[in-house]
């Protein structure tokens, strides 16, 4: 009702959640160790040390919360709702694509704008900026990463479902615009997933005869 986006609370979230651990005086393993080692026998604990045992498993819950930095809880925590629930229904029901008339002006462009975008937008993208960022020296692929690998990945960052129908249904009003959006986003998709799997099966048959070579199990 006030007009702003249901998405706009996870973008709250975000900021609202912490992204370093809360400081403690000891590091969160050793104070695991330590008050594993305190609690290590196995006799009953008298009555007159339970403050201590409390204060000891206080201390024990805190420490193995503070393992992770809370940013990395909330996203491990939200993942599975998230990636097998939220996201499936809000793909299936708003893909639907009715009524394409490609014949309505700029629907046809509109299509194959978001098709490309997708197919050769994000992999030029993503190889680009890594080819930047390397050759600038501010950063380096990691061991056992190649650029042939590089670019499995910009082809597979096409497949880009639903955050794509998300920006669509924000960009377009009309009805016949949004469905040849989608279409776009249809077709990119599975395109960008097509050539993903086949260049992803050539690189990795390229790995299997490196390593054949250097005699070194597969």
């Amino acid at each position: 009702m006030a007009g702003a986006h249901p998405t706009l609370a996870g973008v709250v979230l975000g900021l609202m959640t912490p992204v370093l651990p809360m400081h403690m005086r000891e590091h969160p393993a050793e104070a695991q160790s330590r008050v594993a080692k305190e609690l290590g026998g196995g006799d009953a604990v008298p009555s007159k040390d339970m403050h201590r045992l409390k204060r000891s498993l206080r201390v024990l819950g805190v420490a193995r919360r503070e393992m992770l930095p809370p940013v990395v809880r909330v996203q491990t925590s939200l993942h599975p709702w998230v990636a097998y629930g939220i996201m499936p229904v809000f793909a299936l029901a708003n893909a639907g694509v009715r009524g394409v008339d490609l014949s309505v002006g700029g629907a046809y462009f509109v299509m194959l704008g978001v098709a490309l975008a997708l197919v050769a937008g994000k992999p030029l993208g993503v190889i680009g900026t890594t080819w930047f960022m390397v050759k600038s020296g501010w950063c380096r692929l990691p061991p056992g990463m190649s650029w042939a690998g590089i670019c499995l990945i910009g082809l597979l960052a096409g497949i880009c479902f639903t955050m794509s129908i998300f920006i669509a249904m924000l960009g377009f009003v009309n009805e016949s615009l949004l469905s040849a959006a989608k279409l776009g986003v249809l077709l990119g998709s599975v395109i960008a997933a097509m050539l993903g799997l086949c260049w992803g099966a050539v690189y990795v048959r390229r790995l299997r005869t490196s390593s054949d070579a250097d005699g070194q199990p597969g």
